[in-house]
């Protein structure tokens, strides 16, 4: 078992060279390619069964290719990389013209609501196709740095005015825009309140896709998260299994931390490489958990 880990590393090292050679081709984020499907082939079978993954078919293999056109970093606190704000429509049923504004950053604000509440006739309005999760959920800018509790007071106090019980009454348009925007609400809460998909969504949202490779030019990194699989899969009791989660976990929060600083200081690249190392951690903590 052993030897095979070994011997996949060390393919993983000989393919990190050849990309190397190819020069300005290559962005820094496409050149992430060989490692992660390494990995995910290796979970996908036993340990023990595992046979040796050829580099050429890799290398060969057609890839989705990752956005070259992105910034190199944003500022989260002067330029946010992407704006969170809605175009200027008109309220399907007074045809009142929905000026759009800056979401108040207070959850208990009275103007929370305003992207999705007609202000002259108060009707809820259709579903807004051009706002991401953190307008839904009325911040300002995409931000990596959350507090939940603020998080889950803005979902609560969205979810008590859009609630499709609120409407049963209604119109069938009502009834069908109450509906959207709760699900569009639920939604952009179940990826905002998680560090993992916050992360890979900010990263998205910055024309990187979803960030979902490993750089060739780390092996200590791949390393590391080799070794990390070999020890749960030799694991024998459930002791064992216990101290390794809990440095699984230690080492997940320390990633979150660096992912905030990198975000905070605009470091595309470092956020790139921390969401997919804090992505392994989470599926090693699943496998322990399963193991268990």
């Amino acid at each position: 078992m052993q030897r095979i880990s070994r011997s996949i590393i060390e393919r993983c090292r000989l393919a990190s060279r050849s990309l190397q050679h190819l020069g300005d081709t290559l962005s820094p984020l496409q050149n992430i390619l060989i490692v992660d499907d390494l990995l995910q082939r290796a979970a996908l079978q036993s340990w023990n069964e595992r046979k040796l993954v050829h580099m050429t078919s890799l290398i060969l293999v057609p890839r989705r290719s990752i956005t070259t056109a992105a910034p190199a970093s944003f500022s989260s606190a002067a330029e946010p990389m992407v704006k969170s704000v809605q175009p200027f429509r008109d309220c399907w049923s007074c045809g009142a013209s929905l000026a759009v504004e800056t979401p108040d950053t207070s959850a208990d604000s009275s103007s929370s609501c305003h992207t999705y509440f007609c202000p002259q006739c108060g009707k809820i309005q259709p579903l807004s196709q051009d706002s991401d999760y953190f307008a839904l959920l009325q911040y300002p800018a995409p931000t990596f740095i959350i507090s939940p509790k603020d998080l889950e007071s803005r979902y609560k106090n969205l979810q008590v005015k859009l609630h499709p019980d609120r409407f049963a009454v209604m119109s069938p348009e009502e009834q069908e825009h109450s509906a959207d925007q709760a699900a569009a609400v639920n939604q952009a809460y179940d990826v905002l309140r998680q560090p993992l998909r916050r992360a890979q969504y900010i990263l998205t949202l910055a024309g990187l896709g979803a960030c979902e490779t490993l750089t060739s030019t780390d092996p200590e990194l791949l390393e590391a998260a080799m070794e990390a699989r070999e020890e749960v899969d030799a694991a024998e009791t459930h002791e064992e299994l216990k101290k390794i989660l809990k440095k699984v976990e230690a080492q997940e929060w320390e990633k979150i931390e660096e992912l905030a600083e990198a975000f905070s200081k605009g470091d595309l690249h470092k956020a790139g490489e921390g969401t997919v190392f804090l992505r392994y951690l989470m599926r090693i903590k699943e496998a322990i958990i399963e193991k268990m």
